[in-house]
């Protein structure tokens, strides 16, 4: 099997945010002023059990409710420490928000992430009731003035960039003037009126957890109430199963913003009126009932029906600092999940009332451990439970009792017997664990032994970690391995099974699905094992703890499976060639770290055609110019340029696949007359016919029939045939062709020229054609010596050791040998002049051929009659009028000649190909599957894409002098995927291939070469 690639790059730009962090403490009264979310006066409600902070309020009597100011920062609970110094059990304010930049000292904090459940903790260290003042104090700079700001920006259009930045997983604090209405009845329906769109412009419902504040507000007749709506982009597992509004898992947050745009993505928007035709049937009020208001100037939707409050942001993106995401000083972990059953369930007398627990659990397998602090518990119907102390290891029956645990919901359980149910124990890996490894992978189906033995052939494996992990990280080929193989074979190209990994939606969960069942012998456990490395968290953080290679045993009385793999992971360039031989060939770049490979770069070149350049430069000049294709009257002109009249070297493969974007002449003089051609088309392809003007010792042409035909053969036959590069209109018609000295330019090489109307306007999208293709596999240019031109050796080329023809002879000429083939179709107009000549030179002075163009135009005949040509209606070339002959107007004697057109052509580095060495399957016949390509299609940059297409064949036949490994190594591979002759760079088939479902060529659908 052989497959070739073309590929497509891009480029980015980058914006990274800076945020500036200034700390106040501010007092006040409960109708005090505030601002910059700084805290208020510690406050405690009425029996002193549930402290909150005085926000700024007009004593919920206000009028006129307002947004005051939005920010975000990081959500966690806030805990003190004990007469110990050990973190207290209980918050002292719960879903609290604060600056990311809160960093742990040990001195005035720790922050503390429960890899499991990931609930952060802040634990500030003071104790609050021995030293509030310092409590209090290091809350303000935890929160205060420090959380990043949300400017006020509106999504409609009217605010101009840049927009404030979010991290995409932050928390945001909406502040109000007065304390808000904050019964359940506004609590279930604040996510219905508070809204947070996305999407260019933000017009996409998202789901976040949105919520009033607890800990800021004010005591309004003993009651508190809050002044603020917290909105938590992330919704966890444990926070997704205490919600009572039904709220989808979400561990990453907001989508990202594009790279390319600085609009924003992002938009929190309030109603301000009810709506019952739109579904707004309550919108946010006060404690007072007053609903909200805007400030004029404020940015709002003035054409909504409910006439949004509006605040418009860009969330982060990977080129952000953290990658768009808050500042993540935690390494992700590997979390084992192992089935229990809870068999006891107790208060715990000496905890906090419907919150804390002692569980009496059975483990249900060989995978069990001691319970440490933060080891989690998952029950049924979605509880979970953070385990608060070590305990004993299990005994020999796997039971441990009164596990102490504390239930990680909002609302106390009143009824202990609803969760004396099977669950899942949550642990983090520790290499000092006396567990088996196996016990840190899942399988499904699960294996007969588990954890780890008699494993189905069929099984899908399973990777569970502590946070949200980078999906670019963990790859089926790289770094999340299936491998036939015990943990001590290393993995190469044919022992990795190829899989597709997926993941789960909150990134926490990744499955590597095998495409094949996994090889198997009836009667043999065979050992494959599972191999994690590289993997890394959203924010580039690698594991706290790497997860050893995990071995597995397959079920022996399952049925014989035979099939086999390749996989490419780009780490080596012989990675399925023999040693020392070479994979790939073509236009790439390896990046052998990065296990991948890059294309050309996208790159514009403007390659003039004209006597700067050796062959051009001893042709020559023909002083009055031509006027064809620019004739009022009409035309239909074919000319040719060829690679070496640009002044390239055959063989340089850095000008194959060219895209040809531009195409500019010279007007003698360097000057124009305005005019204008109502219809003028360009046509590009790839010329069958290839001009070679050298001359014998009496200065004639040698190879006279090698150029363009002329009368009595048609246009067509200057066309090479080939159905993957027919002849491609780049200019229609109807656009026309406006002659403008305006658009007069220098070229590189100092000439003055003039552009065809190919892609000159901006509001269209490009059309190009790819010359040199070489996905082309005909081949022509009969007639001539060949490959390299015979006009090439000698002076003033010097191609001395470059015979005329050894690259390819005559008529066998690939498609990168082959030259541009220009067609202009100018059709009959009133409105022109003709009045422009252009440049051109004679390729040699001698004889008229070989011929660089043939033609067809309009002009006055000998009886001074108009003779119009219409190119539609011109399948033969037939020349032109020569006002000079006697009398005036004669045809021209010929309808082709050596005229050659000077100007520019404008490339652009596009496509790049790649071509493999042959891939020996070593089996008869190959029954062929899709194979896995990373990075998949929709994670390539927009406009971008990647095509493989694939060869099959039974057999390679080689001779006996020829190199038996030269199908398997790319570097004896043309540019076309062929067999050097020899390895002499001579283009030529070698040996007797046996294709199999194509003639040679290549498919896109690689069932068609089933049986190679």
């Amino acid at each position: 099997m052989k497959v070739h690639f073309r590929c497509i790059p891009r480029c980015h730009s980058t914006w990274n945010v800076l945020s500036v962090f200034a700390a106040s403490l501010l007092f006040a009264a409960c109708d005090g002023g505030g601002g910059g979310g700084a805290a208020g006066v510690p406050g405690e409600q009425a029996g002193g059990s549930s402290p909150f902070i005085v926000d700024s309020n007009e004593s919920g009597t206000t009028s006129d409710l307002r947004l005051e100011e939005a920010f975000w920062g990081l959500l966690v609970d806030v805990h003190d420490i004990d007469e110990n110094g050990e973190p207290s059990p209980l918050p002292v304010y719960r879903d609290f928000v604060i600056r990311e930049t809160v960093f742990p000292d040990g001195v005035k904090w720790d922050l503390l992430t429960n890899p499991i459940t990931q609930e952060t903790r802040l634990v500030v260290l003071a104790d609050r009731e021995t030293d509030p003042d310092r409590f209090n104090e290091l809350v303000s700079m935890a929160s205060g003035t420090g959380l990043t700001p949300i400017p006020p920006m509106n999504d409609n259009g009217t605010s101009s960039p840049p927009f404030p930045f979010i991290a995409r997983n932050a928390a945001l604090v909406l502040r109000f003037n007065d304390c808000l209405n904050d019964s359940e009845d506004a609590a279930r329906s604040l996510p219905d009126n508070v809204l947070i769109k996305t999407g260019y412009s933000p017009t996409t419902p998202f789901s976040a957890r949105v919520f009033f504040d607890p800990n800021h507000g004010a005591e309004i007749g003993g009651v508190f109430h809050t002044t603020r709506v917290l909105i938590d982009l992330t919704v966890s597992e444990a926070e997704a199963a205490a919600s009572q509004l039904a709220i989808p898992l979400n561990s990453i947050g907001l989508p990202e913003s594009l790279e390319s745009s600085e609009q924003p993505n992002v938009s929190i928007r309030i109603p301000t009126l009810t709506d019952f035709g739109a579904g707004q049937f309550t919108v946010l009020e006060s404690l007072s009932g007053v609903s909200l208001g805007f400030e004029p100037g404020e940015p709002h939707d003035p054409l909504g029906s409910t006439r949004d409050v509006v605040r418009a942001m860009r969330s982060g993106n990977s080129i952000d600092v953290n990658a768009g995401f808050l500042r993540d000083l935690n390494q992700p972990e590997v979390i084992g999940s192992w089935p229990v059953l809870v068999v006891e369930a107790d208060r715990d007398p000496s905890g906090l009332e419907g919150f804390d627990f002692l569980l009496g659990v059975r483990f249900l397998t060989v995978c069990q451990s001691a319970a440490l602090p933060g080891d989690v518990f998952q029950a049924g119907g979605g509880l979970f439970f953070e385990v608060r102390d070590i305990t004993p290891p299990p005994d020999g029956a796997g039971e441990i009792s009164s596990v102490p645990v504390r239930f990680l919901g909002d609302r106390p359980i009143t009824q202990v017997s609803g969760f004396l149910t099977s669950g899942l124990f949550l642990s983090t890996f520790s290499p000092s664990d006396p567990i088996p490894r196996g016990c840190w992978v899942n399988f499904s189906p699960q294996p007969l032994g588990y954890p780890s033995t008699g494993v189905s052939t069929d099984a899908q494996v399973q990777i569970r970690f502590s946070e949200p992990m980078d999906p670019d990280s963990i790859t089926p080929f790289e770094s999340f391995q299936v491998v036939n193989g015990d943990v001590s074979v290393p993995a190469d190209s044919t022992n990795i099974f190829v899989g597709r990994v997926s993941a789960s939606d909150d990134l926490r969960t990744f499955t590597n699905s095998p495409l094949l069942n996994l090889r198997h012998q009836p009667m043999t456990d065979d050992i494959y094992s599972v191999r994690l490395v590289g993997v890394t968290d959203l924010s580039g953080n690698s594991l706290l703890q790497p997860l050893p290679n995990v071995d597995f045993r397959l079920n022996p009385s399952l049925p014989e499976v035979v099939n086999a793999s390749v996989v490419m992971r780009f780490d080596s360039t012989d990675e399925v060639a023999p040693l020392g031989a070479q994979d790939l060939r073509g236009q790439l770049f390896y990046d052998l770290q990065g296990g991948r490979i890059t294309p050309r770069p996208v790159a514009i070149i403007n390659v003039p055609a004209d006597r700067s350049n050796p062959i051009p430069s001893i042709m020559v000049p023909f002083p009055p110019g031509v006027q064809t294709p620019l004739s009022p009257l009409g035309s239909r002109l074919q000319t040719v340029w060829r690679y070496a009249d640009l002044g390239w070297q055959v063989l340089d493969e850095t000008r194959f696949n060219v895209d040809v974007l531009g195409l500019n002449w010279a007007p003698i003089g360097g000057q124009i007359v305005a005019d204008f051609f109502e219809q003028f088309e360009i046509a590009l392809a790839h010329s069958r016919r290839q001009p070679d003007e050298e001359v014998n010792n009496n200065l004639l042409p040698n190879y006279q029939n090698s150029g363009l035909r002329g009368r009595n053969n048609f246009f067509t036959d200057n066309i090479l045939n080939d159905p993957l590069s027919p002849q491609k209109v780049v200019h229609e018609r109807d656009f026309g062709y406006r002659v403008d000295p305006i658009d007069l330019f220098e070229s590189s090489s100092g000439v003055t020229m003039l552009p065809f109307p190919l892609n000159r306007d901006p509001g269209r999208d490009p059309v190009t054609f790819t010359w040199r293709d070489t996905a082309v596999l005909s081949r022509a240019a009969p007639g001539g010596a060949g490959i390299p031109l015979a006009r090439e050796v000698g002076a003033p080329l010097f191609l001395e050791n470059a015979p005329p023809g050894r690259v390819a002879g005559a008529n066998n000429v690939p498609s990168f040998g082959l030259p541009l083939l220009l067609e202009f179709r100018t059709f009959p107009t009133a409105q022109a002049f003709g009045l422009n000549a252009l440049d051109i030179s004679l390729a040699i002075n001698s004889s008229a051929i070989p011929s660089f163009r043939s033609y067809s135009t309009g002009g006055f005949n000998t009886a001074q009659n108009v003779v119009m040509v219409d190119p539609d209606l011109e399948d033969q070339p037939e020349g032109g009028f020569n006002p000079g002959s006697t009398p005036p107007g004669r045809r021209t004697r010929r309808a082709d000649d050596n005229s050659f057109y000077i100007g520019q052509l404008d490339i652009i580095t596009r496509v790049s190909r790649v071509h493999s060495a042959w891939v020996d399957t070593e089996f008869v016949a190959a029954d062929f599957f899709t194979p896995v390509i990373l990075p998949r299609a929709s994670e390539l940059p927009v406009g971008t894409e990647v095509i493989v297409e694939y060869r099959g064949a039974t057999n390679i036949g080689l001779d006996d002098d020829e190199d038996p490994n030269a199908p398997f190594d790319g570097r004896q591979l043309d540019a076309y995927g062929e067999m050097f002759e020899n390895n002499a760079g001579v283009i030529s088939r070698v040996g007797d291939v046996s294709f199999i479902g194509t003639e040679g060529t290549w498919t896109d659908d690689i069932d068609v070469i089933d049986g190679a």
